[in-house]
C-alpha cells in the first residue's frame, strides 16, 4: 500500500479523526486545538511535529503497528488505545511529553 502524506496542514482548528486504511504521514502537523481520533485498518500512523493536542488521543486502530508522537508535548486531556499490536499510545504520549 501506498503512503499517504498531507504535507501543507500545521494546524487544526478543532477535532481530527484520520479513519483510513494502509500507511498515514502528516509531516508538517504541529497542533490540534481539539480531541485526536485515529480508527480504521491503518497499518502505521506518523505525526513527527505534532507537539500539542488540545482535548483527547483517542486510538482505534488494532492493525496499527508504527505510531509516533516524536514532538508531542503537550495533550489537554486523556490517551487511550485499542490497537493491540502498537506501542502504546499512552506510553508514547507519555514518553514524548516527559522528553
Amino acid at each position: 500500500m501506498r503512503s499517504r502524506r498531507a504535507s501543507r496542514a500545521h494546524v487544526v482548528d478543532g477535532a481530527l479523526t484520520i479513519a483510513t486504511s494502509g500507511a498515514v504521514e502528516l509531516t508538517a502537523l504541529e497542533v490540534v486545538h481539539g480531541e485526536l481520533g485515529v480508527r480504521g485498518a491503518m497499518t502505521s500512523l506518523e505525526l513527527p511535529a505534532l507537539r500539542q493536542v488540545g482535548g483527547a488521543v483517542v486510538v482505534d486502530a488494532p492493525a496499527l503497528v508504527t505510531l509516533t508522537f516524536a514532538a508531542l508535548e503537550r495533550w489537554a486531556e486523556r490517551c487511550r488505545s485499542t490497537a493491540t499490536r502498537a506501542r502504546s499510545p499512552r506510553r508514547a504520549c507519555a514518553s514524548s511529553a516527559a522528553a
